[in-house]
Order: C-alpha cells, then sequence, then structure tokens
C-alpha cells in the first residue's frame, strides 16, 4: 500500500482527479441560480470522485441547504436521496449544516468488507460583505481501515472550496498528510510544573480523532535530557490527542532537572504509521536583578537563542501605564549576567482601546550565534516581539434551537505573545538568513518560566485551489512551516527558488515549476 507520506503522491491524487471533474453529468433543476460544484476524493488511487452540488432551497442568496451528491458514482445527480440540511442566523451571517453522509467506497484495500467505510459531515457558513458572500464550506470525513489485528478509525477535519459551474474546482482528498506539534507553557496553577500540549494535525488543521477498535489512541510523550536520554514519560489521558474539537491534550508535568527536550510517538495504524515530533526546550536562568516594574502583573518569558540552548535570553514584560493598560515595555538581558538594570529598556507601541490591545517592539539584536555556521556574522541573530491583549467582552451566538443569544468569550484577559527571530548562517559559498515565527507563552512568576527554542524542523505544505487567472488551470498554494509558524529563507540576500513537480501516477514528473520562494510564505 502506498502511503500518504509523500507531496508528489497527493499532488498526483489530486490533479488526477481535477482532469477528470469536466466529465458530464445529469443534473436536477435547482432552485439557485448560483449552485456551487465541489469534488472530493474518497479512495487512495483518486478514482472514485464524489461530485456534490449545493442549492438552495429558499432561493438565491438565502443559504445553502441542500446537497446532491452522485453517492452511486454514475454521473446522474438525480437518482440519489436529496440531502437536505438547515440554515441558521440572519441577514450577513449564515451557518449550514448536514446530516452525515455514508460514502460505499474503500479508500484503499485494507478497508475492503468494513461496513460503511466513509462518512462525511459537511457544514457551511456564509457571511455577506458589500463585494457579495464569502462562501466558507468544511467537512469531517471519516474513514475506517483494518490493520493486522484491529479496525482502524480516522476523523480528519477539511476545508474545501466549492465553485460556480465551469469554474474549475479542484477535488479535496479525504484524507490529509498527518503530523505532530508540540508546546511547553507555564503551568500557572500548579507550582514546578509545566502544561505539555500536543496537537495532532492534519494538512495544518486540528484533527479529530484516531481510533483503534473504537478506543482512541494514546500517544507516548518522553522528556529527554541533554544527551538524548529519557528521564520521564509522560501518561496521556485515554482520549489521547482526539480530546474535544481541536484535537489538543494536554498534560501538567514536573520541571526536572536536565530535561531539554519533549518527543512525542503516535502509532497512526495502516495509514501513515509511527509519527513522531520533537520539541526542544531549556530552563530559564536565574534572575538576579530587576528594576522596579510599573505593572502589578510584569509576564516572564525567556527563548534559547543557540541551537545548543546554552544561550537563553530573559524577557520581562512591563505595562507602563500600569496594570492593566497593556504590555509596552520589554527588559531582555542581551549581556546575559542575569540583570535586567543594565540593560536599555525596549519600547514599543501600543494601538487599540477598550477590549483589545497590539503592540510591538523595535527589534532586538542578539550577538550570540546560532551554531558554528554563525560564528563571525555581524548580527547573527535579531528578534521582533508582538503582542496581543483581548479582554473578555459579549459576542454573537445561536443555541441548539437556533435562536440568536449573547455570549462572554472569556472569563479572563487573554494576552498572546509572538515573537520573529532572523537567524543568519553562512556555508561554504553564500550567508544564510532564515526567518522563524513562534508562539511565546510567559508566566506571572520566574520560576514557572520555560524557554522556546528558536530553529524547529522546517516542512512543506502544499494545496490547490482553482485559478482565476486562466481556465483549466490549477493555483498551486506552498507554505514553508516551522513549528507553528512560517518560514522563510534567503541565499546571499536573494529569495530561493522553489522546485516543484508533477507526477503522473507511474511517478514519472510531467511537469516542473520554479517559483520564487518568497511567493510561498505569506506576508
Amino acid at each position: 500500500m502506498r502511503q500518504l507520506t509523500g507531496l508528489a503522491l497527493i499532488f498526483t491524487v489530486l490533479l488526477a482527479a481535477y482532469s477528470a471533474l469536466a466529465e458530464a453529468v445529469l443534473e436536477p433543476t435547482y432552485s439557485s441560480e448560483k449552485p456551487l460544484y465541489a469534488f472530493v476524493v474518497v479512495n487512495e488511487a483518486g478514482t472514485k470522485v464524489l461530485k456534490l452540488v449545493f442549492d438552495e432551497s429558499q432561493g438565491t442568496g438565502k443559504g445553502y441547504d441542500t446537497i446532491y451528491a452522485d453517492l452511486n458514482f454514475n454521473e446522474d445527480l438525480t437518482d440519489d436521496a436529496v440531502i437536505e440540511g438547515t440554515i441558521r442566523g440572519e441577514r450577513g451571517y449564515v451557518q449550514g449544516s448536514f446530516p452525515s453522509i455514508e460514502v460505499p467506497v474503500p479508500y484503499n484495500e485494507k478497508a475492503e468488507g468494513i461496513e460503511t467505510p466513509c462518512w462525511l459531515r459537511i457544514s457551511y457558513t456564509g457571511y455577506e460583505f458589500e463585494e457579495g458572500i464569502d462562501h466558507r464550506f468544511s467537512f469531517d470525513a471519516r474513514i475506517r481501515l483494518r490493520g493486522e489485528e484491529a479496525v482502524w478509525e480516522y476523523s480528519w477535519p477539511k476545508t474545501f472550496q466549492p465553485v460556480a459551474k465551469g469554474a474549475g474546482a479542484v477535488a479535496t482528498s479525504v484524507v490529509g498528510e498527518p503530523s505532530l506539534l508540540l508546546n511547553v507553557s507555564p503551568d500557572e496553577e500548579n507550582e514546578g510544573h509545566v502544561r505539555v500540549s500536543g496537537h495532532l494535525m492534519v494538512d495544518r488543521m486540528p484533527a479529530g480523532s484516531i481510533k483503534k477498535d473504537d478506543q482512541a489512541v494514546r500517544p507516548q510523550i518522553a522528556i529527554r535530557n541533554e544527551q538524548g536520554e529519557v528521564i520521564h514519560v509522560l501518561e496521556l489521558s485515554s482520549s489521547g490527542l482526539g480530546l474535544g474539537p481541536s484535537g489538543i491534550v494536554e498534560y501538567s508535568a514536573p520541571i526536572l532537572s536536565g530535561a531539554r527536550s519533549l518527543e512525542a510517538r503516535i502509532d497512526t495504524g495502516p495509514l501513515a504509521g509511527v509519527i513522531t515530533a520533537v520539541r526542544p526546550f531549556a530552563p530559564a536562568p536565574p534572575i538576579l536583578n530587576e528594576p522596579v516594574y510599573a505593572s502589578e502583573k510584569p509576564l516572564y518569558a525567556a527563548i534559547a537563542v543557540n541551537e545548543a540552548a546554552s544561550k537563553v535570553l530573559t524577557l520581562v514584560f512591563d505595562e507602563s501605564k500600569g496594570t492593566g493598560k497593556g504590555y509596552d515595555t520589554l527588559y531582555a538581558d542581551l549581556n546575559f549576567n542575569g540583570d535586567l538594570t543594565d540593560d536599555e529598556a525596549i519600547e514599543g507601541t501600543l494601538i487599540g482601546g477598550e477590549g483589545y490591545f497590539s503592540g510591538s517592539f523595535s527589534s532586538i539584536a542578539v550577538s550570540v550565534p546560532y551554531n558554528d555556521k554563525g560564528q563571525g556574522i555581524e548580527e547573527p541573530c535579531e528578534l521582533t516581539v508582538q503582542y496581543f491583549q483581548f479582554s473578555p467582552q459579549t459576542i454573537r451566538s445561536y443555541n441548539e434551537e437556533g435562536e440568536r443569544i449573547l455570549v462572554e468569550s472569556g472569563e479572563q484577559t487573554q494576552h498572546h505573545f509572538m515573537v520573529s527571530a532572523t537567524i543568519r548562517l553562512r556555508d561554504e559559498a553564500a550567508q544564510w538568513e532564515c526567518f522563524f515565527f513562534s508562539p511565546l507563552s510567559p508566566a506571572e512568576k520566574p520560576e514557572q518560566v520555560l524557554a522556546v527554542a528558536l530553529g524547529e524542523q522546517p516542512s512543506l505544505q502544499l494545496s490547490l485551489v482553482p485559478s482565476d487567472a486562466a481556465e483549466g488551470n490549477v493555483g498551486i498554494g506552498a507554505t514553508v512551516m516551522a513549528g507553528k509558524g512560517s518560514l522563510s529563507c534567503t541565499e546571499d540576500g536573494q529569495p530561493l527558488m522553489a522546485h516543484l513537480e508533477v507526477t503522473n501516477e507511474r511517478g514519472v514528473t510531467i511537469h516542473s515549476l520554479y517559483v520564487d520562494a518568497e511567493k510561498l510564505v505569506p506576508g
């Protein structure tokens, strides 16, 4: 069985499906003047493409509440049961949901003989703007495969983009490439502990769950020391990484002497086998001397700025206008001596008002090279910190009966910090500049802080979308990722060229694309 671990295979499946979309289909009479068409690849070989048409039973512009699906794959949408959904909302905003769709097609040979090998549950949201209505569709795909000793069930959330007839739709596969993300943050409720969170991702979206014989699969997370030796193993809850719709599970772990990294392993069974993730971190150094803060609640953070995590930069965020007014001052121990009073305070700017602030700070030049390839480079590391604050506020939502209600978005003010890091390295022929984007998790007490490690393992995420520029073409989207954030690189100040290949079913390259790497990273 081919494993969905290669980008070329995913490209091949989607493009093969795309080429089959122009086939004639017998259609019903629609109530909407603007029905939308979508296509879902439901098997691994890409030979079974489910055709979907979304209709508005109440008329054009009233919201998509009807699906016609060619579930018997005979190119006739008139002989299948109509799938009726429900919509709720008001002018300017509507939400729609549909009953689960049972698809009688096994994903591959490991699903042969399994009753109901695939389900789709589709949801829809429509936002009205001056320029028109923005329609957003997603589905939860549930597929079942048989391993050597058990039946495995996967629940993947996917977004897709239906289009008008003739606009050139791109098929969406029911499966994606799974990956793991790990994070460590302070545990403010349990002194001496940290929160370990794991995110099971599929195509950059939080996954639903993986089950083996109807039992949620639990990941194994080990804490390793500098020598790579396991010094502690975390036992997660029985729901594993499939806890809740976001696919996130958290565990409170003691801060262990010598701990330097987390390593997660999860068995995804016959779909992709065992996948792993490593999250390096470092304990924050002690603070020997601090300034007098204007805020009663300064926040502490730390960043390991070199590959060995032997140089950890301590940061403290202060509110110059007083507690609750927003963090606009940053103290950084740039000479790494534990004294925050002998470094110049970094003033930031705040924008916003009641309930919301956004702030940014001047770039911080760090004189520490990332590794031996950064030796001799002027300004080998540069950091920029951004800050967002959200206060509790009332937002609109809907109850189960579809009635509009008001709910509180949260009980406490939320602070979000992000750090952008530019790392400069030199190889034999050129100087490289790599840009990383990562979240920070400041703590209210310095002893709760664990350093964020820069330079997570990069990966490449690809997507296909309809092309508005040329009929018969598809738009190719690609983002270079490092952990949860994006990554870009330049060589001697020039953006890199990315080489993308389109292959056929036999793995033969039928087209090559060379793209400016700056175009691979949005923003």
